[in-house]
């Protein structure tokens, strides 16, 4: 017991250091985009039927100031805003969107959330930054350590490979979970900024776009190298490349997708997945049981949607340039119509069924 107390002493310590400090701190800074929505939602929240949730795949492709008045002509008001951040994927999307439903919205009714696989590896350029950081609280880092214990099918070398790939995973995301929980190093950036005379970084509005709706174009318009060029011919012929097929990746991504569903739910509001056009050979789908929860708006489609893989329209292999935003946005326009126009009964239904996997 004499020879635990130390312990027991410093974690004690340490505990009441890190409670002090959250009391004595100010509110930890977001990145920028997250924290310029978050602030213009927090002051308007309560004006918004709609939300769009997601990455670049949302932020550069789908226009309220479009999208609105196409859904109002067909006898739905609608005021909708474009809440996507580039490179924004599972888990960070969750963070975001517990924090724009913990607003309790008053005319929220429908929430667009871009699905696609959860992703566990953290770049070398992202460790330690604040991107990294802010979202990693107990209920996203809960989601990480359950999805980096499912093990994948594969050989004994694959199996070695891929447990040193999720110890490291599971190392990275554990320092930015402490990081985040702990506080660590927030007062060193206060007292500079106190010892310098300069506030927190001001706020770049540029960041909701030109209608202030959250639509951000791309910043190129025309394709750039051949890779892309190649990505795109999904004709199947000698030599090229064959449709992208559905996969529901594993147990525990379909789980956490399900309970994102839930929580929109909760919220009063009608889930809506979006898959966006992509390229890569896989594209995830939801479980049939996500399906029946949330309404589907499957776009990965080159031989139903081609204006959307048309080479005008592209900038790489993710992204469309602004007139292919416009096309997507009346394309999204006319699948979420089929779906508010079904009868209340079936809302939870997709709105295209989603290939098999």
């Amino acid at each position: 017991m004499k020879a635990g107390a130390p312990v027991l002493a410093w974690v004690l310590g340490f505990a009441l250091t890190v409670a002090l400090a959250r009391i004595s701190l100010p509110p930890a800074e977001l990145p920028s985009t997250v924290r310029e929505k978050l602030t213009h939602l927090a002051a308007h929240a309560d004006e918004y039927d709609a939300i769009f949730v997601g990455s670049s795949r949302i932020q550069n492709h789908v226009m309220p100031s479009l999208f609105d008045p196409l859904v109002a002509a067909r006898g739905l008001p609608m005021k909708s805003f474009n809440a996507g951040v580039a490179s924004m994927h599972t888990p960070e999307d969750g963070w975001l969107l517990d924090h724009l439903l913990a607003r309790k919205p008053a005319r929220l009714r429908w929430v667009f959330l871009e699905i696609d696989f959860f992703q566990t590896e953290m770049k070398d350029d992202q460790k330690g930054t604040l991107r990294s950081i802010y979202w990693h609280d107990a209920p996203r880092f809960w989601q990480l350590c359950r999805r980096l214990v499912v093990t994948e099918k594969g050989g004994f070398r694959d199996q070695l490979a891929d447990l040193f790939a999720r110890l490291r995973d599971f190392i990275d995301h554990l320092a930015a979970f402490c990081q985040r929980g702990t506080e660590l190093g927030r007062g060193a950036v206060l007292f500079d900024r106190w010892r310098l005379s300069s506030g927190p970084e001001p706020m770049d509005w540029e960041k909701l776009g030109e209608h202030g709706d959250g639509w951000l174009p791309t910043t190129h318009d025309e394709l750039r190298d051949e890779r892309t060029l190649n990505m795109l011919d999904t004709s199947g012929g000698k030599g090229k490349r064959a449709l992208p097929k559905a996969n529901q990746s594993n147990r525990v991504s379909q789980k956490i997708l399900g309970e994102t569903i839930a929580r929109i739910t909760r919220a009063g509001a009608v889930p809506i997945l979006v898959i966006p056009p992509r390229t890569r050979s896989f594209y995830f789908v939801p479980s049939a049981e996500n399906a029946r929860l949330a309404s589907v708006i499957n776009l990965c489609d080159p031989a139903k949607y081609p204006a959307l893989y048309d080479l005008k329209y592209r900038v790489d292999t993710s992204h469309l340039n602004a007139a292919g935003a416009e096309v997507f946005t009346r394309t999204m326009a006319d699948r979420f119509l089929e779906i508010a126009h079904r009868p209340s009964t079936d809302s939870a239904a997709p709105a295209e069924e989603s290939p098999r996997p």
